[in-house]
């Protein structure tokens, strides 16, 4: 049965509205609903049950969240420096944290028990980090930085800091 004109454009309006509504939005407004997106998806990475593998996924999907970050604010993405930076900003969270995540990941070879003991403290720690890299570079962006001078030293305060805020929304709140 065909459709009419005029069902084609009911059909029609309610994805005019969203992409108006998204028009509407600020780039950082744009970039923080990436990060939002990504932050639940690389705590589903930190779910995967197989040890290095659980890293290289939350790894890929904070490239992926970069990428999309980059196109909004008219950068484009150079992996390059990117790997390099996400590897200094991860090493600021400090020896302990990040010993933490590399332990939750290979504790995954211990059958049951460590897969048990990574599905808890992965997720976390992935959503904490991907939060906090995606607001380092909304700030950064913000203010005209590009991939290729960001500096990890001069935003380690701040990393840790939105680490320490992701990690919170990651996890239960009692009421």
């Amino acid at each position: 049965m065909p459709t009419t004109l005029t069902e084609e454009k009911k059909k029609a309006a309610p994805i005019a509205a969203v992409e108006e509504t998204a028009s509407e939005l600020s780039t950082s407004e744009k970039s923080l609903a990436i990060v939002k997106r990504h932050m639940v998806i690389a705590g589903g990475a930190g779910l995967v049950p197989f040890p290095v593998w659980d890293i290289a996924g939350i790894t890929a999907v904070q490239f992926k969240m970069l990428k999309d970050m980059g196109e909004v604010y008219g950068q484009t993405f150079k992996q390059s420096a990117v790997k390099n930076t996400l590897a200094a900003l991860i090493g600021s969270i400090g020896l302990p944290t990040a010993a933490l995540s590399v332990l939750g990941s290979v504790v995954k070879f211990v059958p049951i028990a460590g897969t048990w003991a990574g599905a808890l403290t992965m997720p976390v720690l992935a959503t904490g980090c991907t939060y906090a890299v995606g607001k380092v570079f909304i700030q950064h962006f913000e203010a005209g930085g590009t991939f290729l001078n960001l500096d990890p030293e001069k935003t380690k305060a701040y990393f840790k800091q939105q680490f320490e805020e992701g990690k919170l929304a990651a996890t239960p709140q009692s009421k």
